[in-house]
């Protein structure tokens, strides 16, 4: 009898702990599923050129992860634009249409792209503002500092990848957020075209979590 009288308790106990786990992971992938930042790239290092311009068209599905559990975020469609405007700098302007269960939301970046290596390596600067729904503009200004780095193996070849930096210019207390793109170009002329899948994830620093995604672009230069 006594055995049995401790058994139920632990089982109970167990039971609970089970519970709990299982709340607080879907607490905190309900969390992360609010509305994450877009942050896949979908181009690669090599600037456009000055007289030359470039447009992109993008789709993404985001997942949320936490614990070893997943949950669909939301999916985005983007449109990039980009212009030679010097031998080592592009400006390039980007939108994104957010739609996430609890309704639509909306991002816009421009910046210059910086030129490091020639065809290899560049830095891009945008600065970006979201709106939509309850969101406050003021609190989603964004510098995002982003790394790209692309190896070519001939004209229909090429993979880039990427990182970037959220720096929230009005809101010190947003996570500090990374996020890493791995990206193919494929073509039959990369100097006029390419299809773009690329997977990325973004990780805030201080928390396990992280978003993860997956994107198709098609880019045509001129």
């Amino acid at each position: 009898m006594t055995t049995m009288r401790w058994q139920q308790p632990n089982s109970d106990l167990e039971a609970h702990r089970k519970l709990t786990g299982t709340l607080l992971t879907a607490m905190a992938l309900i969390s992360a599923a609010a509305c994450a930042p877009p942050f896949s790239e979908l181009q690669s290092a090599r600037l456009v050129g000055v007289g030359h311009r470039e447009v992109t068209a993008g789709y993404n599905t985001v997942n949320a992860g936490y614990a070893g559990q997943s949950a669909h975020v939301q999916n985005e469609v983007s449109a990039q634009a980009a212009f030679g405007v010097a031998a080592n700098t592009d400006i390039r302007a980007r939108y994104d249409h957010i739609a996430t269960a609890d309704g639509s939301f909306h991002a816009l970046s421009a910046g210059p792209k910086f030129g490091l290596v020639k065809d290899a390596v560049s830095l891009y600067l945008p600065v970006g503002i979201g709106w939509g729904g309850e969101v406050e503009s003021a609190r989603t200004l964004v510098l995002n500092p982003t790394l790209l780095a692309t190896g070519r193996f001939d004209q229909h070849a090429e993979v880039t990848g990427s990182m970037k930096y959220y720096w929230w210019m009005h809101n010190t207390n947003e996570p500090k957020l990374f996020a890493w793109n791995l990206g193919l170009g494929l073509s039959s002329d990369l100097d006029r075209w390419a299809l773009r899948p690329e997977v990325g994830l973004l990780r805030d620093v201080k928390d396990s979590g992280h978003n993860a995604q997956f994107s198709l672009g098609l880019t045509i230069r001129r």
